[in-house]
């Protein structure tokens, strides 16, 4: 004979819902919302791991590339959750100044491919050299074109986010004017009174 039990969870015990919760409550989240901070760790990460020594070191391992892909996975997700996401944030900053800040990062962030176009010196050149691939292959030329293709794919998200936050601005704006107008329609009566009176008290002085 089986006997089966069921437990009634604890009213008392935070489930997951409240630690989602209390991490987008953190502060350490807090402070990587922050528009300065968010946009610095999303622009320095791509200089700081190509221009530097440290490519060199996470290229010529399998482990390496996964490192950068996951850095960079987490430090797009973080700055676009901010600028275009709908999940609740541990900061709301208003459209108007992530589209400043938006601007901002832009020349930045797109600017790494056309650093990578102008270089003349072959990051990583020796890990390539011995990849003994069986045709002739043009390393500085490839590398001029994966800046190019930086560029490009750079470009075209930013592009988006812009869009989306300009609608989400406008939208805002229209808002902000449709409730004015409905306040003024609601206290009509109260402003006319106020006025009529602040007329009167005019005349009765003057007089």
């Amino acid at each position: 004979q089986m006997i089966l039990t069921v437990t009634t969870p604890n009213p008392e015990e935070p489930g997951l819902h409240e630690w989602v919760q209390a991490f987008i409550q953190s502060t350490t989240l807090k402070f990587l919302f922050h528009p300065a901070v968010n946009t610095i760790q999303f622009l320095t990460f791509f200089y700081v791991l190509y221009i530097t020594p440290w490519y060199d070191l996470m290229v010529k391992e399998h482990a390496g590339h996964l490192i950068m892909n996951w850095v960079f996975l987490l430090s797009g997700y973080i700055y676009y959750w901010d600028m275009i996401g709908s999940d609740p944030k541990p900061r709301e900053n208003t459209v108007l100044r992530r589209l400043a800040w938006l601007v901002f990062s832009m020349p930045v962030h797109l600017y790494f491919g056309v650093y990578l176009m102008q270089l003349s010196q072959i990051l990583a050149e020796d890990f390539y050299r011995t990849l003994g691939l069986p045709w002739d292959i043009d390393l500085l030329h490839d590398q001029d074109v994966g800046g190019g293709i930086a560029w490009a794919s750079g470009s075209f998200p930013l592009v988006v986010v812009f869009g989306a936050l300009f609608l989400q601005w406008l939208k805002e704006d229209r808002n902000e004017a449709k409730a004015y107008d409905q306040r003024a329609d609601d206290t009509e009566d109260e402003d006319l009174e106020a006025y009529n009176q602040m007329l009167a008290r005019m005349n009765k002085n003057g007089s």
